[in-house]
C-alpha cells in the first residue's frame, strides 16, 4: 500500500494566543479526521495561514498547497471548514472544484462529508 499525503489546511485572521489556540485546534480536528478516512499509513503536511483575513486573495500558505498540488504530492485536502479556505462562498466553490479538478479529495472535518466531484453539485449546495 503506497503511503497518502494529506494536506492539512488552516487559517486564522489574527495573531493573538487565542487565534494560535484556534489553529492548534483546527489542526487537531483534521488530523483526526485524516486518519480515519486514511488510516494511520499517512503523511500529513500542515499549511497554517495566520493573521490573514478570510477574504483577502494572498493567502501565502493556500498558494504552497496549491504549488504543491500542481506537482502532484498532495492526495487529500483537509479542512476543519469551507470558510478556512475563503470567506467569499464564490471563490472557496471555486477553490474546491480546482481541487476535485485536480484529482484530489477535499474533505471538511466539521461534519466529515466527502466531496468528490461526481456528488458536487448537491454536496456544495449544502456545503453553504
Amino acid at each position: 500500500m503506497t503511503t497518502k499525503t494529506i494536506a492539512i489546511y488552516t487559517r486564522v485572521s489574527s495573531k493573538t494566543p487565542a487565534a494560535i489556540k484556534s489553529i492548534d485546534n483546527q489542526v487537531s480536528e483534521c488530523l483526526a479526521v485524516a486518519k480515519k478516512k486514511y488510516g494511520d499509513d499517512i503523511h500529513v503536511r500542515i499549511y497554517k495561514e495566520q493573521g490573514v483575513g478570510g477574504e483577502t486573495r494572498q493567502k501565502p500558505a493556500l498558494r504552497s498547497l496549491q504549488y504543491d498540488v500542481e506537482s502532484k504530492a498532495i492526495a487529500a485536502v483537509i479542512v476543519s471548514s469551507p470558510n478556512r479556505i475563503d470567506r467569499s462562498a464564490t471563490r472557496a466553490l471555486e477553490a474546491i472544484h480546482w481541487f476535485q479538478e485536480k484529482y484530489v479529495d477535499f474533505v471538511v472535518a466539521e461534519d466529515e462529508r466527502h466531496y468528490m466531484w461526481d456528488d458536487a453539485r448537491t454536496d456544495l449546495k449544502r456545503l453553504f
